[in-house]
């Protein structure tokens, strides 16, 4: 629970926004950095608990040289704006097959307690315009450490060129690409006994509005591994019309199922940067 001094705050930060709607808050920065802020964020890291990070300090050592000294060193830090995160600490732990591991990176205690005080005042400035912060699906992810994060259905992480430079890749998220398959094949399915051409009339529209959204940053790949799957099932659609094995593929050229057919066959990415 807050402390009275940061309900306090809150509260005139609240009557203040509700007495003036003009008023912007160009210093909510400032707040984050407040000792009733990072007291509270602590303290919430403490209940936590937790290893330590790569820093290797624990809450115990913290303690024993003052907790008000280590906040006040945070604070000062922040508020001349020459606070740096810490790399996260890698630790492997095996899955349940005990084959493969997953790696978790733990952050500093000191981190810790500066995204605490950050939930981003984030979740203060998000209740204003009546929104909640999702407490299950926000984190803190280090893209230098091999991490990845989803966004709006998008699998970001950072990946190295083979010029050696660092870039973001922005991809459809596999569990998106798996639901849409999912979704074509049902189609397929009920649509068994139907013309090719019916078939095509109902999965045109699923894949031009689900192409159109995810047609941006580096969806190459996944359009063409969602195209092929559509053309092969298009194929074994009409083979099992008249009774045949085998997909035709000396019968039909991919030309001829996007002109003839008019299956849906505009797969283009629109790239970062370009119109």
């Amino acid at each position: 629970m807050a402390s009275i001094r940061l309900q306090d705050l809150r509260r005139r930060l609240y009557v203040k926004a509700k007495a003036d709607k003009d008023w912007r808050f160009w210093g909510l920065y400032v707040h984050v950095a407040k000792p009733e802020t990072l007291r509270d964020a602590y303290d919430l890291a403490k209940r936590n608990n937790g290893a330590p990070g790569i820093d290797g300090v624990t809450f115990e050592a913290i303690e024993v040289a003052g907790v008000d000294a280590f906040l006040a060193q945070l604070r000062d830090e922040l508020v001349a704006r020459t606070y740096r995160p810490l790399r996260n600490r890698r630790v492997e732990i095996p899955k349940d097959d005990g084959k493969k591991i997953r790696v978790l990176g733990i952050p500093a205690i000191r981190d810790r307690v500066v995204q605490g005080a950050l939930k981003r005042r984030l979740r203060e400035e998000l209740a204003k315009l009546d929104l909640r912060l999702n407490e299950a699906k926000s984190r803190v992810v280090d893209l230098t450490q091999g991490e990845a994060f989803g966004f709006l259905g998008f699998t970001l992480r950072r990946l190295r060129s083979t010029r050696g430079r660092w870039w973001v890749q922005l991809a459809p998220a596999l569990k998106k690409r798996t639901a849409l398959l999912r979704k074509l094949q049902e189609v397929f399915r009920r649509w068994r006994s139907q013309p090719v051409r019916r078939v095509i009339a109902v999965i045109n529209p699923i894949l031009r509005g689900w192409v159109n959204y995810f047609r941006v940053g580096n969806a190459a790949r996944c359009f063409s591994i969602v195209r092929s799957w559509v053309e092969r099932k298009v194929r074994r659609h009409m083979m099992r019309a008249r009774g045949r094995r085998g997909f035709g593929w000396k019968r039909w050229s991919r030309a001829w199922l996007h002109t003839t057919l008019g299956l849906f066959a505009d797969y283009r990415v629109q790239y970062w940067g370009r119109a």
